[in-house]
């Protein structure tokens, strides 16, 4: 759900929701990555967000959108 909340409030400002804004939004450290990326795998599975790019296969610099958009 957090996830979705940050995608659509990026989305707003015109911006693209990624692992590494998702951790700065909540101060988290690089080294929490692992656990945001899962965080974002679990949103994406669930239909809560998706690729802003689908053709981009990339997970390190994989870009989010909320699902609605």
């Amino acid at each position: 759900m957090i996830t979705s909340m940050v995608s659509c409030r990026r989305y707003v400002m015109n911006e693209k929701m990624t692992n590494k804004s998702l951790r700065e939004r909540f101060n988290l450290s690089e080294s929490k990555a692992d656990q945001v990326s899962r965080i974002i795998h679990d949103a994406l599975t669930e239909g809560k967000i998706k690729l802003d790019d689908p053709d981009n296969t990339s997970k390190r610099y994989g870009k989010y959108i909320p699902f609605w958009a």
